[in-house]
């Protein structure tokens, strides 16, 4: 009987005998001209790389959050401290490494407490506060759910260099620099609805691998995105994308706000002490944690001013907290900066606001000397 070494031989033997490694080159050459000219026509039409912001990427920078220690200048927040702050710039700025934990359309309070339980975390948390997310916790939101998920899984093993791992940090350095993947579509994909379709519109918002964001609202529709930035102050969701008779929509939005009333002062005081039980166990391992008010404009800002006076709500939280406070509208050198959808600065005002609010942050006064 022939041995299995003598029937691979034989087997070898009959395969066809062709130039492998030029047809495999070939292959690779013309795989790398189909790239470079499809990210050629995307680029040409506007569409930028932009990686997805899951909960897995959330969770790279939540361990990273522990690991620097002292290092770290942790962001908190909603939406806004993802578009409005350049990483860069605050690591220029504070000599401390940024990680982006702000998370699209949730309270800070869940990360926060995440922080406050977590004994590795020592740096410096700047939080963008807003009263409305001082009422408005929800067990069912991302931040509650990533940080729990965080909690209960091992950062060890999540940060371990297992295949899996070394697979998906591949993956997400190739798709922050091609287009063809951006907002998680797939070549065909692209090629069919972006390249080949003369109607596709470029994106105005573009998520960085570093989980910031990046808006161009040269290409959006402001009127429709203010009148969604109201609605999401109001209800806390996101109103689908408004383009039919927005006079209707902009009419009911002002009989929601002529209708409105304060909120509960008593439930607002409860949740204060909470948050500054937070900020004392972080202050407590030699951390620091400044609030931030970032800004807003038209309808939002009168929205906020029904609903939370200023003496009757940011004035009792900055009189029993511990950390330190600033308002934007409240600095000379901030309050120039208008969100054009009311919520969120446009990609030009960027570098310029984060110098000067990292400069004002790492300077700002204890909370109780906040009040005017």
């Amino acid at each position: 009987m022939p041995s299995s070494i003598s029937s691979f031989d034989t087997a070898a033997k009959r395969l066809p005998q062709l130039p492998w490694v030029k047809l495999l080159g070939g292959a690779l050459l013309l795989a790398g001209a189909f790239v470079l000219l499809m990210e050629s026509a995307l680029a040409l039409r506007g569409f930028r790389p932009t990686i997805v912001d899951s909960q897995a990427q959330w969770a790279k920078q939540r361990a990273r959050a522990a690991q620097l220690g002292s290092r770290a200048l942790i962001l908190v927040g909603d939406s806004r401290m993802q578009t409005d702050l350049d990483l860069d710039v605050l690591r220029a700025g504070s000599k401390l490494e940024p990680v982006e934990l702000a998370l699209d359309g949730s309270s800070f309070v869940p990360v926060l407490a995440g922080l406050a339980r977590d004994s590795e975390v020592t740096g410096t948390v700047l939080v963008g506060f807003s009263d409305v997310e001082v009422m408005r916790q929800d067990a069912a939101s991302a931040a509650t759910r990533y940080e729990t998920a965080y909690e209960k899984n091992s950062t060890a093993t999540a940060a371990a260099w297992t295949y899996r791992n070394i697979e998906a940090a591949l993956g997400d350095r190739l798709h922050a620099v091609l287009a063809s993947y951006a907002d998680g579509a797939g070549p065909l994909h692209t090629l069919l609805l972006r390249v080949l379709d003369p109607g596709a519109t470029p994106q105005s918002m573009v998520t960085q691998p570093d989980r910031t964001r990046v808006i161009d609202y040269s290409r959006a529709n402001l009127r429709s995105l203010r009148v969604r930035s109201a609605l999401f102050e109001l209800d806390g969701t996101a109103a689908a994308k408004l383009t039919a008779d927005l006079d209707r929509h902009e009419l009911a939005l002002r009989n929601r706000i002529a209708q409105l009333q304060p909120a509960d002062e008593k439930v607002y005081l409860q949740r204060s002490r909470e948050i500054e039980n937070l900020t004392r166990a972080i202050e407590r391992r030699g951390g620091r944690v400044v609030f931030v008010r970032l800004p807003v404009a038209g309808n939002v800002t009168r929205i906020d001013e029904i609903l939370y006076p200023r003496d009757r709500f940011w004035n009792q939280f900055v009189g029993i907290s511990s950390a330190a406070c600033l308002r934007t509208d409240d600095e000379s050198t901030l309050r120039e900066f208008t969100p054009p959808d009311d919520l969120h600065l446009d990609q030009r005002d960027r570098r310029a606001f984060s110098a000067r609010l990292i400069a004002a942050a790492m300077s700002a006064a204890p909370c109780k000397a906040a009040t005017k």
